[in-house]
């Protein structure tokens, strides 16, 4: 490293040996730009003001002086919805900051209605699964009407037979929930694929926890359940006399 003052009209350069630890990827700073200890930054602060740095040798008009003010610095806040109350904390004390609250809010606009979309198209599709279910469940009741009257008049209580129905719910309800995972499954990892090249190390673009793939599943069970539940009162209502009226 090269550090340089001007003393007197005459440059004083000085040079310490430094180690490249890693190297920030162009997308998170474009400027040329050396991130060090602050205890260097420091240092050299001071070298440049004409203060002797002891560490380093270098000589100074005057003695060393720990540095407790800055011309500016750079402050992160956690999450994007933080940036703004952090900014307001720091004008509080004094300290005027410039934040890119336009394109925050921007992004943020953006998730919510991302968002809204997702719980439009995931209720419809709620909706569509129920009301498939149940039509496909009342029309396979009525197709088994005789059958089932049968059951009934060969003995099996009525509250077995309308396990039936309630028991073909939570079979399509499992293999379709089997079938969801595999198909997002080769989604994410498509989808991490694509966006790989713009993300950190150990980022992914998307990703789903255990108890999110836990609510999915307990979901679309009890979607599943619902027309089941009604498909079996029917059921229960049939008369086992209905499989003596048929020839």
């Amino acid at each position: 490293g090269r550090v340089e003052r001007s003393r007197n009209g005459r440059p004083e350069p000085a040079e310490l040996p430094l180690r490249v630890l890693h190297i920030l990827p162009e997308r998170f700073h474009g400027q040329a730009t050396v991130f060090v200890d602050l205890s260097l930054l420091m240092a050299v602060e001071r070298f440049r003001d004409d203060y002797a740095v002891p560490a380093f040798d270098w000589p100074g008009t005057q003695p060393w002086e720990d540095m407790t003010e800055f011309a500016s610095f750079r402050l992160y806040a956690r999450e994007l919805d933080g940036v703004a109350p952090l900014a307001d904390f720091v004008r509080s004390k004094g300290v005027e900051v410039r934040t890119d609250a336009d394109q925050i809010a921007g992004v943020q606009a953006l998730d919510r209605n991302l968002d809204a979309l997702f719980l439009m198209i995931g209720s419809v599709a709620c909706l569509g699964l129920v009301g498939a279910l149940l039509a496909s469940m009342i029309a396979s009741v009525d197709r088994k009407r005789k059958s089932m009257a049968v059951l009934s008049l060969l003995g099996f209580e009525r509250g077995w037979i309308a396990i039936f129905p309630i028991a073909q719910a939570i079979m399509i309800a499992a293999f379709g929930t089997v079938a969801a995972l595999a198909l997002y499954a080769v989604g994410a990892w498509a989808i991490n694929l694509r966006f790989a090249p713009v993300l950190s190390e150990g980022q992914v673009a998307a990703s789903l926890e255990p108890a999110h793939l836990l609510i999915a599943a307990g979901a679309s069970l009890a979607l599943a359940l619902l027309p089941a539940a009604l498909a079996g009162w029917k059921v229960a209502r049939i008369e086992p006399s209905e499989a003596l009226r048929e020839i």
